[in-house]
């Protein structure tokens, strides 16, 4: 019975992950039309800073993980910001196997869109590594879309 159990949670969790992992990563359009959900932003930036990787021994028993990344804002494409600096967050793991998030270089220069974290409460149970230098005054961003500046590839997961 618990065999039966676990692989139905299993299915159930990459059905939900999927629908919201296609959500985010732009399968499912990349910009909301107005009054259609939470706003999002678009910014050029350039990466600065990873949190440590995780793997799944880190999060057992979840299969799915997040890890926080610090962004150079170069340009605000659409939306409003005004700081200099953004903090991203990004699955790392999608059911034990690693994205290719992870393997983005310091100093690569990207297209993101971008959601505030604190509008997805849906993800309050996932697993977010942040071992970034603390800084509590700046909020959290969920990515939605990604595209590589320098070759013009765009990362999904």
């Amino acid at each position: 019975m618990s065999r039966i159990f676990s692989q139905a949670r299993s299915v159930g969790a990459m059905v939900l992950l999927g629908m919201f992992c296609a959500a985010m990563c732009g399968c499912i359009g990349t910009v909301r039309e107005p009054g259609g959900g939470v706003p999002r932003m678009r910014i050029r930036a350039t990466l600065t800073a990873k949190s440590e990787t995780l793997t799944f021994a880190d999060i057992a028993p979840h299969r799915s993980a997040m890890i926080v990344y610090e962004y150079d804002v170069d340009e605000l494409l659409k939306g409003t910001y005004t700081r200099e600096k953004i903090r991203v967050t990004d699955w790392c793991l999608i059911e034990e196997k690693p994205t290719g998030i992870s393997k983005a270089e310091l100093g690569s220069q990207v297209v993101l869109v971008l959601e505030l974290f604190e509008e997805h409460p849906e993800l309050s149970w996932v697993p977010i590594r942040d071992t970034l230098k603390e800084d509590f005054e700046m909020p959290l961003y969920i990515r939605h879309g990604i595209k590589k500046v320098s070759k013009e590839t765009e990362f999904r997961h």
